[in-house]
């Protein structure tokens, strides 16, 4: 934990960094509570991928000002859009909060939510990563860093330059929104890459994700200020997110852009539904308020569209889950419609009965996002040929227990979702859920379970990758436990609180004022009662999957004999690169043996910065050469590409278990032999050689 005290001001950068870039723009839109804080998030990272993409373009190095000058330009769109958009009804009941402690009283409740998602998903983090200076010993963790060097050492953080596996490439298609985030956080705090990159996705876990899922979630259950706490509760209690794409991969890009996407759809959804922009017969007018639910329909699409551009820059497939998840939202409005057009009943639910131009342009909308979606997939293609890893039944069971990948079952999780759905079926409100629940299983059993056509048809958006639409489960599950747990609060509460006042009422019309509550009892039974069902979401939802998956992120980071890439003797090499390397010498290694983390954790120049991709013939012949060449040879070779020194770790190789991969790098190994070379600096097994051509 005390590690974590040097990353404080990274994290705090982060934190600023995807917040207040976008607060103007929000503001300008009339936005307010937390719909204002989910479009704040939204716009920034909207911002940073824009001016990521037009800052070369302008000549602009990157850093902090290209995005300023893009989130001041989205302010003022916003503000000239301000002018077209009415200023939010207030209804007489809002109007009447004001005036009394409950606005405060629902601010106070959800920041406490935001506070305890944000304790309980840090705390179990900081604990998982450990030191944050030790990087992800993944393949994806290895590429990920290496871009956020390439980025600081070129000031070029353009999706369409991210050239780190193609470096004969000048364009390249790579998404680097994610890259572009963590290398600012770097010039901000004065970081090294791994501390930033450590302290960004502590960011996105533990502050964008909670004020994201709540603000979609939270209009289906939270009707008092205490509901809003049992959301903060259940934002931490699923392994699939935001905990499962911090172990697999690690996948940092699809992270982020996974923590955007109920953003877009809590958007949409309210934009879609008028009825839920007003207060609820029974719900608190003050929680309406605090949550922003009566924001404009155009302030809402255009918060929509900025979150699924900044998805999209995070991770283009971010747009196949938001397609997914959403259909169901689209089919009910349609049907809405169509009723209203039949039977001049209300268009939507609760909503104003539409005029014929109105309804042409909502089912224009309508079509137009559906020819969008059936586009989007019917163009889909994909490189993977994966191969089914299980069994589809056993896959969707796998699903609904909300353990995914983990072969375990979280059963106090699953109870609540399981519990919600079957609610929203009895009470016959918010149905599209459950479609979009049951899209995701099939989905999710379909790339477990399933190979050919089919699967890659459904699920080829993702590369087939079931660890992606497991991370997409809790997006839909977590409003669905929601609902139990809301109706679970208010049995308890309301509950004791009649126990109390029926106690109490009888002893007060009785000859003897004996044994009866007293009038504080009266108010804090009731409290605790509460305050129990929130404990029991907190510790309910740290079961023995969460544990897992916390122990699976460790093992990625921990230094030691056992570790996938990097053993103590190289990671110590590492830490004293620079003061053997000369800024801007080139390093050869084989990167499947932790070299590559060379440019990252060391600032150096490394000839294979991951570890695959296309590095140029000669670099390919030195690869699998060097260790056989004679002098003229290997000087020769190493002149040509310009190498400077060459690292030979003979610790984990991450995937030994290929002789294709062992083959092309094998000349990267074991070199101390070779006349071209003479070690300047040694770890245990760990050496580092100077080129003495």
């Amino acid at each position: 934990m005390n590690h974590w005290i040097a990353a404080v001001p990274a994290l705090l950068s982060a934190i600023a960094l995807i917040t207040v870039p976008g607060l103007p723009a929000a503001l300008a839109l009339r936005l307010r509570g937390l719909a204002l804080l989910a479009a704040s998030v939204a716009a920034s990272f909207a911002a940073i991928a824009v001016a990521a993409l037009a800052a070369p373009l302008l000549g602009l190095s990157w850093g902090v000002l290209p995005v300023l000058g893009v989130a001041g330009a989205a302010a003022l769109l916003c503000a000239l859009l301000r002018l077209a958009i009415p200023a939010p009804a207030v209804s007489a009941a809002v109007s009447a909060g004001r005036r009394s402690p409950a606005p405060r009283r629902a601010a106070l409740a959800l920041g406490g939510a935001l506070l305890i998602a944000a304790a309980v998903i840090g705390q179990e983090l900081v604990r998982a990563i450990g030191d944050p200076t030790l990087p992800s010993q993944t393949y994806d963790g290895v590429f990920h860093l290496g871009a956020v060097a390439q980025i600081l050492e070129t000031g070029d953080a353009s999706p369409l330059h991210m050239n780190l596996a193609n470096p004969e490439r000048e364009s390249v298609f790579y998404p680097t929104l994610w890259h572009a985030t963590v290398a600012l956080v770097a010039q901000l705090s004065g970081a090294g890459i791994a501390v930033a990159s450590n302290a960004t996705a502590l960011a996105v876990a533990a502050w964008a994700w909670p004020v994201a899922i709540l603000f979609f979630a939270a209009p289906f259950f939270a009707r008092r200020p205490a509901h809003l706490l049992l959301g903060g509760a259940l934002a931490a209690a699923f392994t699939a997110f935001p905990y499962l794409l911090l172990a697999w991969g690690v996948l940092s890009p699809n992270f982020l852009a996974t923590a955007l996407v109920p953003v877009v759809l809590g958007a949409a959804h309210l934009a879609l539904r008028p009825g839920m922009r007003r207060p609820r017969p029974g719900g608190s007018a003050a929680v309406h308020r605090v949550l922003g639910l009566d924001a404009p329909p155009a302030a809402l699409w255009t918060v929509a569209a900025a979150a699924t551009g900044a998805a999209a820059l995070a991770h283009p497939n971010a747009l196949f889950g938001i397609a997914a998840l959403i259909v169901p939202l689209l089919v009910v409005t349609a049907l809405e419609l169509r009723r209203a057009r039949t039977s001049r009943q209300p268009a939507l639910a609760h909503g104003p009965t539409l005029t014929r131009r109105a309804a042409l342009l909502r089912w224009a909308g309508l079509a137009a996002a559906g020819l969008g979606i059936l586009l989007l997939w019917s163009t889909v293609a994909t490189t993977e040929q994966r191969r089914a890893e299980g069994h589809a039944a056993i896959a969707l069971l796998d699903a609904l227990g909300n353990a995914p990948m983990l072969g375990s079952t979280a059963w106090f999780t699953t109870v609540l979702v399981l519990g919600g759905a079957g609610l929203l079926l009895a009470f016959r409100r918010h149905r599209w859920l459950l479609g979009s629940y049951a899209i995701l299983l099939v989905l999710y059993a379909a790339a477990t379970g399933l190979s050919g056509p089919v699967r890659d048809f459904l699920t080829g958006g993702w590369y087939s990758d079931a660890a992606r639409l497991a991370a997409l489960l809790p997006v839909i599950a977590l409003p669905l436990a929601g609902v139990a747990a809301a109706l679970l609060f208010d049995l308890v509460v309301d509950g004791l609180r009649a126990l109390v006042g029926t106690s109490g009422d009888a002893v007060r019309g009785g000859r003897r004022d004996l044994g009866g509550p007293s009038s504080a009892a009266r108010r804090i039974l009731p409290a605790a009662g509460g305050v129990a069902v929130i404990a029991l979401l907190l510790f309910g939802g740290r079961g023995d999957a969460l544990a897992e998956q916390s122990g699976w992120i460790s093992d990625q980071h921990a230094i030691s004999e056992e570790s996938p890439l990097l053993d103590p003797d190289e990671y110590a090499l590492l830490q004293r690169l620079d003061q053997q390397v000369p800024d801007g010498a080139l390093i050869a290694g084989d990167p499947w043996t932790g070299t590559a983390f060379a440019s990252s954790l060391a600032g150096r120049d490394v000839l294979f910065p991951h570890l695959s991709g296309n590095f140029g013939d000669a670099a390919e012949a030195l690869a699998a050469d060097l260790r056989d060449l004679d002098g003229p040879a290997a000087c020769a070779l190493l002149g040509e590409l310009d190498v400077a020194f060459v690292l030979d770790f003979r610790g984990p190789v991450l995937v030994s278990d290929k002789p294709e991969v062992a083959a092309r790098f094998a000349g990267l190994r074991d070199v101390g032999a070779s006349p071209a070379l003479e070690p300047v600096d040694r770890e245990g097994d760990a050496t580092l050689y100077r080129v003495a051509c």
